[in-house]
């Protein structure tokens, strides 16, 4: 649950990235995040499919729209993962491991446990895989 002590982080945060928290702004920044997960998963529809939404709400998230909390969550989330691996594999690869069974989630893929809203289990998964580590 967000209180309204997040409301300043998420501000603040959005300043570190040059990016002022308004609607307009906010729009902008979720299209950045459909665009770093189009490098993965190659259209709108692939990214829908893994974030559990019907491609129609993709593209209005395109058309400036924002995402309902639960929806941005996991589309941040995604984001997040896409940009730790990025440069660690292909495209191709990320998108692998991305939909694959993962030991380290208990055998559930990580798109799974990021629809879930358990990013720090996929962060860790992520930290043992660029450490070589597997389980």
């Amino acid at each position: 649950m967000r209180t309204s002590g997040d409301k300043g982080v998420v501000r603040e945060a959005a300043r570190g990235f040059g990016v002022e928290a308004s609607a307009g702004s906010a729009s902008r920044f979720v299209v950045l995040r459909l665009d770093s997960a189009r490098r993965v998963f190659g259209s709108d529809a692939a990214i829908a499919r893994a974030l559990d939404v019907d491609a129609a709400q993709v593209a209005r998230w395109r058309r400036g729209q924002r995402p309902d909390r639960e929806n941005g969550d996991r589309l941040a989330a995604l984001d997040v993962v896409v940009e730790l691996l990025d440069g660690w594999f292909t495209p191709g690869r990320l998108l692998k491991w991305l939909e694959g069974a993962n030991a380290n989630l208990g055998g559930r893929s990580p798109l799974a446990v990021l629809r879930s809203g358990d990013l720090p289990a996929v962060i860790a998964a992520v930290r043992v895989q660029k450490s070589g580590a597997h389980a």
